[in-house]
Formats: C-alpha cells, structure tokens, sequence
C-alpha cells in the first residue's frame, strides 16, 4: 500500500522536533511542525479505513511532534533566560505562539520533572482524564493507572526512553470516574545542556472511538449483517479450529448442514421483508438450541451451518438435528399472517466422513441433499453411512421427521 502522504508530515514533523530539543526553536520550524500535524489530521478522511487509520495516527503524531517541539522549546528557552531587552519581542511572540500551541491542541499533554511529578498539564488534558491540573500537578502520573499493563510493560518503556529518550504506542489509561479508555501515547525526554533529563513530556490520544470503529469494522467483515452469525469466512476459520482441536484430543464433531423448505415461497407472497425477518428469527432458533461452544452460521441466502463440537457418535448428532427441527417447528408471525417453517439437515462427522474440512463440508452437502429427495423436514448422513437406507430411529441414515 503505498505510503499516506501524512506520514511523510509525521517524519519531516519529527525530524523539526528533535532538533527543537537539542537546540533553540525557531518560530518558523515551529510552525511548519504545527502545520504538518494539522493538514495530516485534516487529509485523514481520505480512503480505506486502514488507510484512514495509519493515516490518522500519523497526523497525531505530527502534530504531536509539533507540540513537544512548542513544550521542548519552551523549557529550554526558560533555561537560557537572555538579556534582557536583547530579541524581547520575538521571544514573546514565540512564548504566546508555543502556549497557544499547547492549550488549543486536542491530544493530552502532562509535562513531569526529572523525578516524574506532573508540573503542567493542558486543557485537552482535563477533557480526556476529568482531572484539573489542580488535582493532577505534583502526582506521579500512575495516577492514571489502568491496572492492564503488567511490570514487564512499564520496563520496556522506561528502557526505550533511556535509549533513545523517546517512546510511543498504545497504552490503556483510567479516566476520573474510574472508566478504562485506550490512548496512542508520545513520551519524550526534555535534556539540559550537560544532557541531564530535567523533563518528560507526555502527549496522548482518546482512540477508543477509532477502536469501536474498527471492531464494527472486523465484526461486519466476519458476520451475516442480516442476523448477526458468523458468515462464510468465519464460519472456515471456526471449522478448522474445530477440527484441529478434534483431532489433538481424540474427538468427534458433527457438521450440519441445514436449508429450509420452500423459502423461496415466503418471499414471493409475503415479500422480501417477511423473508428478511423469517431469516432472523431461524438464526435466533438455531442459536438457541445447540450449546454456547458449538457454531451457528449463514453461508447465505437459506442455508446454514452448524458445527457441534465433542459429539457422542451418530446418535448424539442425530438427536440434535430432531431438535433443530423442533425449534424450527414452532409457528411464527410474518406480517400478521402465522407462518410455519421447516428444514432439510445433511450430517456429517469427523473423523468418519473426512479428517479435513473440504472433505467434511462436501459430505454434509451430499447427505442434505439426499435428504431433501426424501421431503420435508428430513435428515441425512453422509459419508460411509450413506450406502444404508433404515427407517427413521437413533442410528437411521435418512429419515424424515414427522
């Protein structure tokens, strides 16, 4: 994927920051550095949602640069304390330029001494955390403690940050009212002229809603958005799951395949919007009857999956395809009008009817069909049982449920 162009304003924002500490900041450095961040921020509604994303993280960070530029700055320009009279005006516009900086930006900013006590924190800062900097200044800043983050975590970077005097990435904190909220964190070293740290600067994100976004995002990718189970790519990864599982311990699984009888009928008379409906309330059935560790899924239009995992043998399968067909039984409203619906069931099992899950799936579709030359409400196996033809029973190859 070719690169965001925000992440070129992040690097060269970066590279104006690190000069900002080891030397004076220049207004027009400054400036570039805020701008970069602002147009960064502003280009990120562009494109894909990955894209989007990258491309927001690098806006922030940008005009992160920019900020601990302003705060790096600012501190070392206190330390220098010029003449007075000599370049007054300019160091004034800069100083208005840099709390400016500070107090209008959206990312949280604490600035700690060298012994990690918060002695300034922004705006922004009181918006994200519900904290005063009267209630924040003079704390450790564990104060914000999520309690999700190990000892291991805080090592790695408190090491980074003497390495390199710089750390970012992503970091769970706790607001006031005791709410968890995940934040993209900069954490930068302020050094004095004989290279002594006199300053840590924090600047930090609220991504919580990009996360939510993000998760809706993956949740859409893997599910049916008209009943909410797994669709056909989670409903593959699940199998093998499944099967590995199986196979490491010993087990049996049983595959179900299930496709309703005349659907296509509720959609002609009663519309698409019935037929909509008569699909959720299938998939709330199906859900509903088999236990919180097996799969329900729709691989599309009316057909779907059922996965059940440590199953007994064919009786056990059998059993639990009778009570699919029982829930399915119980009459329901469309539109005003009572509808029943039923289902044909094609069962295979593992290892039996194949060790992988092409295999498996093929023996299933096989056995629903030979089900479905039986007549409603039927169910079949497949695989190495499907030679035999009994009467309807625990063991029975085919039978239909009356």
């Amino acid at each position: 994927m070719r690169e965001p162009s925000s992440v070129s304003h992040g690097r060269r924002a970066g590279t104006a920051w690190m000069s900002s500490i080891c030397s004076p900041v220049g207004a027009a450095a400054l400036v570039a550095a805020l701008v970069a961040g602002v147009v960064a921020l502003a280009s990120a509604g562009a494109g894909g949602l990955v894209e989007r994303h990258f491309a927001w993280l690098a806006g922030a960070l940008a005009l992160a640069a920019g900020v601990v530029g302003a705060v790096a700055g600012g501190l070392w320009a206190r330390r220098r304390r010029p003449a007075p009279g000599r370049g007054d005006g300019a160091q004034a516009l800069l100083a208005r330029l840099q709390q400016k900086a500070i107090d209008s930006t959206r990312e949280g900013l604490v600035i700690t001494d060298a012994r990690s006590r918060v002695v300034s924190v922004n705006p922004a800062f009181t918006t994200i955390t519900g904290y005063t900097a009267a209630q924040a200044i003079g704390r450790d800043p564990r104060f914000l403690a999520s309690g999700r983050h190990d000892a291991a975590f805080f090592a790695e970077m408190w090491g980074e940050l003497g390495r390199s005097g710089h750390w970012q990435g992503e970091i769970w904190n706790r607001r006031r009212d005791g709410e968890l909220f995940p934040a993209w964190q900069t954490i930068s070293c302020v050094r004095n002229a004989a290279g002594e740290v006199v300053n840590y600067v924090a600047l930090f994100s609220d991504i919580g809603a990009l996360k939510q976004a993000e998760e809706r995002a993956l949740h859409l990718a893997h599910h049916d958005v008209l009943t909410g189970l797994p669709n056909r790519l989670l409903f593959a990864a699940q199998l093998a799951q499944s099967l590995q599982r199986a196979s490491r311990q010993g087990q049996q699984i049983a595959l179900l395949f299930i496709d309703l009888d005349r659907f296509k009928s509720v959609n002609d008379t009663l519309g698409h919007a019935a037929g909509d409906e008569l699909l959720r309330v299938v998939a709330q059935r199906l859900r509903a009857a088999v236990r919180a560790e097996d799969t329900v899924a729709r691989l599309g239009g009316d057909e779907f999956t059922v996965v059940l995992e440590e199953v007994a043998g064919t009786a056990a399968a059998a059993a639990t395809a009778r009570k699919l067909h029982d829930a399915l039984a119980a009459p329901m409203e469309l539109q005003g009008r009572p509808v029943t619906v039923s289902a044909t069931i094609g069962i295979a099992l593992f290892p039996a009817d194949g060790s992988d899950a092409d295999t498996l799936m093929r023996a299933a579709d096989v056995a629903m069909y030979r089900a479905k030359r039986r007549g409603r409400r039927s169910q079949a196996f497949g695989g190495a049982r499907s030679g035999g033809r009994r009467r309807h029973g625990a063991g029975s190859d085919t039978a239909q449920i009356s």
